[in-house]
């Protein structure tokens, strides 16, 4: 980790000298990162991020760049602006006052959750109509379909690789053969759009009022396909397998979430703004629990559960696919991991008879 007197003297640095220390109180722990909160000689309070794993810190200066594209177009957007020094593992922000949302339920009055939704229709609407720059939007697949497969096959490929630490290859395979009915709709929208990437109440600050004074935490940014960053956040979502604090059982948030769309569409109206960000905001839950059971344990397991079971059908679409895969990645051919799933998809189809599957070596 480091050394508390690096951290004060970068801090400084970074304002061109103005002297600082710690505030007087003990810094915040997060589920990757430690928050200490600097305040300088000036009144000015910062917040100075260190991540627990300092191995994630090339993704973390990935992600920073990225948002100050965007935040270059979107000066006045509810966020902080983040810098940093190549010396340390560290990331500086101006503090935003309020207190994390931490908790979204139908125990809120409706006033104060149509208040915050309201000031999100308009940062939503300012980071998904911001324009990726040509220079960072390069390697960027401008297909959702394409997208999709990339995202996909880097889950597919630790599971062939013995890498993995949950999750198995044949039901990646069968996902995988699904791309095409969940993407077809949407490979018209080619434009490439900024997500936040970690959008859930714990990162929304918000006043006593319910009002949104910023949003937090940017280093899960993406850049991606439109279909793939406009979503609901993560607290009003209704995603299986994803769970929310203070939620009751059976609790849900189409209400919410009808609100939120039809705040967006009346700003794209008042801003004269086609109604693109509202239509795929519309019904997009289906794509945001497909693309998210790649990457996530618990949406995976309740999506596999729901969507792929082990008839012929998708066994049969699971082996065309790993067919394509080796295809484009030759070199998984001789992994252990594929001997095991080649040999068991060709047994059961020539049973005809599915049971389960032990890939353990």
């Amino acid at each position: 980790m480091v050394a508390l007197p690096d951290i004060i003297s970068e801090a400084s640095y970074l304002r061109l000298g103005v002297p600082c220390s710690f505030v007087d109180e003990s810094p915040r722990q997060g589920g990757s990162h430690t928050v200490f909160k600097i305040v300088f000689e000036d009144s000015v309070e910062w917040a100075a991020r260190v991540g627990h794993d300092p191995n994630n810190w090339k993704n973390e200066l990935r992600a920073v760049k990225t948002f100050q594209c965007l935040k270059q177009q979107c000066t006045a957007m509810r966020a902080p602006t983040l810098l940093y020094s190549p010396k340390h593992a560290v990331l500086y922000s101006e503090w935003v006052n309020g207190t994390p949302l931490a908790m979204w339920n139908l125990q809120i009055p409706q006033i104060q959750r149509g208040a915050l939704l309201d000031d999100m229709a308009a940062f939503l609407l300012q980071v998904w109509t911001a324009r990726a720059p040509p220079d960072l939007t390069g390697a960027q697949p401008s297909r959702y379909s394409h997208w999709l497969t990339e995202s996909l096959d880097r889950g597919l490929r630790r599971t062939l690789n013995g890498t993995a630490k949950w999750g198995d290859a044949v039901n990646y395979l069968i996902m995988r053969s699904m791309i095409p009915g969940y993407a077809i709709q949407f490979d018209q929208f080619t434009g490439i759009g900024f997500a936040h990437g970690d959008l859930h109440a714990h990162n929304i600050m918000k006043s006593d009022t319910f009002r949104l004074t910023g949003v937090i935490d940017w280093d899960w940014m993406y850049m991606a396909p439109l279909p793939a960053t406009i979503h609901h956040p993560w607290f009003i979502a209704d995603i299986p397998g994803w769970n929310n604090d203070g939620v009751s059982v059976g609790e849900t948030f189409g209400e919410d979430r009808a609100y939120l769309e039809a705040a967006i569409e009346r700003l794209e109206r008042l801003r004269g703004l086609p109604h693109t960000v509202s239509a795929l905001l519309r019904g997009s839950g289906e794509r945001l629990f497909f693309q998210s059971a790649f990457h996530f344990q618990g949406i995976h397991e309740r999506f596999v559960e729901a969507n792929c079971h082990w008839t012929e059908r998708h066994l049969k679409a699971a082996r065309t696919e790993l067919d394509t895969v080796l295809d484009l990645y030759p070199e998984l051919a001789e992994k252990d991991g594929t001997h095991r799933v080649k040999r068991w998809l060709e047994n059961e189809l020539q049973k005809g008879e599915i049971v389960s599957m032990d890939l353990t070596p």
